[in-house]
Parts: C-alpha cells; structure tokens; sequence
C-alpha cells in the first residue's frame, strides 16, 4: 500500500503542470498561419482558406485565395502563407503562394498590384493600407495599399528570411535571419537600428515581440528571450528543434514547442520557470499566439487549432 501512495504522489508531482485543450476548433486543412489584434482572431491555412473565429471560437470562412496552375496540369490550391490583420482590423493581408498580396475588408476580398516571383514568408499590418512584407531572400519592403506603391525595400543581411514581428505601435520590427540574428528595423524610415548576433546559433523559425521583449524559436533547441535593445532576459532548452514561440502581453510568460511529442511549455520569464506542458498536438507545431495573459491558441500541421488557458 505505502508503494502505490508513493507511486501516486510521483505521478501528481511529474504530471501536476500538464494542461489540457481548452477547446478543439477543427478546420478542413492545416492551419499555416493566425493573427490576433486583440479583438478577432484569424486563421489561413493550406487550402489557401482565411477564416474568422467567432467569440464562441467557431471558424467562419470569410475569403479563399484563388487556385493555381498545378505542375502536373489543370489547376490546384495554393497555400494562404502568411497572414495579419490591421489594429483596426478593418483590413486582412494575405500573402499567397502564387507571390500575390491579398486584401480582406469591408466585405471586399481582392489581389492588389504586389508580384514577387519570391515566396512571401511574412506579411505585418502597419496600417489599413500600409503593410511590411518579408520575402524568403531576406528583402524587406513597406507596400502602401492606397497608393500601389513601395515605399522602401531593403535587403537585411544575406541569410535567408526566418520571420519578422512587428512591436504593439507598429513603429519597429524585430526581423529573425536563418544565421540566428535578430535585425531591428526602424519601421517609418528604413533603417536598421540595430542587429543583434548569436541570438541563436542558426535558424530562427520564429520570433514574437511584446513589451519591449523578443523571443525566439531556434533550430538550435533553444528558445531566446531578448529586450529590443539587445539584454539577454532568458533561455529555454527545448528537447527537439523549437519550430514555434510566443509572448504573452505583458511579456511576463512565454511558450514555446520543446519536444518530438509536439507539447507546448509555459515558461515564467522573470523566474525563468517552466509552469505548464500543453498537451495535444500530433504534428509539427507552427505558431502559437497568446490571447491574453492566461489563454493562447496553437496551430501545427494538422486540421485543427487548439485553445489553451493556464491558470
């Protein structure tokens, strides 16, 4: 009897931090991207969907990007890559397979006058009509909508694009390199304010900037956090390549996929503490996006997000 309390007490200790899925939300192919402005959230996916959730977290299709000429003939989907929604959030940009840049507003679904025979692999909202585009061959460029213009390109560095984020006034973006740099970009004019090296030891999958704080996804199994000036804060060790990494709000918690199991950890940044284990992805994750202080929400390469809260 005294061995199965004890075995108990170990399983409440090992288990005490995982959480379940607060809520399933399934789609009919895998989420790419989402996009949160603290007042809806927004989903595209592989099929080239763009989906709205609802505040009782139901997705309604609002637009499907058009097909393309498949390789083999005829014609076929194409992936809706990259996503953002303005503060407003009066106006969707998509960025398309096909090197398009798509509109979504005002009940309006259209393909503006920006082609890039690159790949698309970030779009950020400045504005309604103002968006930052980051392209796979790490150029940087602000596109006004309104004007069908580019106001500036820039090329950051010469390693491949990773990802970019934009900070909550949207006046600077953090750029992430595949040689595990993080660039510092003055939005308004340009120009780069800073760059700093060796945030990882290569590949920066993703990155998310919330109050004056960077955190990283690295190819290297570590996950990064960083003031926008360059302090080291914390960092985690992931058990796999860390393919996905978020901040909360207030930049005081942070979650990041640790493991080839796809669970997600909730770390507190200040005490540089794991607190939780989200459980319930079976494939590769590929973003995470806090809603709140306590809820986040989780994509990977499955039909399917999932709501998390922690408590």
């Amino acid at each position: 009897m005294r061995l199965v309390i004890l075995f108990l007490a170990f399983c409440v200790c090992v288990f005490a931090g995982d959480i379940k899925p607060q809520k399933t939300v399934s789609l009919d192919s895998p989420a790419v991207d989402i996009s949160y402005n603290g007042k809806a959230l927004y989903i595209s996916t592989a099929k080239g969907d763009i989906f709205e959730i609802d505040k009782n977290k139901k997705p309604k299709k609002i637009a499907s990007l058009p097909q393309i000429p498949s390789q083999i003939g005829g014609m076929r989907n194409q992936k809706a890559f990259t996503l953002d929604v303005s503060k407003s959030g009066s106006t969707l940009f998509v960025g398309g397979e096909d090197g398009y840049l798509y509109m979504v507003g005002g009940g309006a679904f259209k393909k503006t006058s920006f082609k890039t025979s690159a790949v698309i692999k970030k779009v950020a909202a400045i504005s309604d009509t103002a968006v930052l585009i980051g392209l796979v061959s790490s150029q940087v460029i602000l596109y006004d909508t309104a004007k069908n213009k580019k106001i500036y390109e820039i090329q950051i560095g010469t390693s491949t694009f990773g990802d970019m984020a934009l900070s909550e006034d949207a006046k600077t973006a953090a750029v992430a390199t595949e040689a595990g740099a993080v660039h510092i970009l003055d939005v308004l004019s340009g120009k780069i304010r800073g760059v700093y090296k060796n945030v990882n030891l290569d590949n920066i999958y993703k990155i998310d900037y919330k109050n004056k704080t960077l955190i990283t996804a690295g190819q290297d199994r570590k996950s990064t956090v960083i003031t926008d000036t360059g302090a080291l804060k914390a960092r985690f060790d992931g058990e796999f390549l860390i393919y996905a990494a978020a901040l909360s709000p207030s930049a005081q918690k942070g979650a990041a996929a640790i493991n080839e199991q796809n669970d997600i950890a909730v770390f507190d940044i200040p005490s540089k503490t794991k607190i939780a284990t989200a459980k319930g992805h079976t494939a590769t994750l590929n973003k995470i996006v806090f809603l709140g202080e306590n809820e986040f929400v989780s994509a990977a390469d499955e039909n399917k997000i999932i709501f998390w809260s922690v408590k």
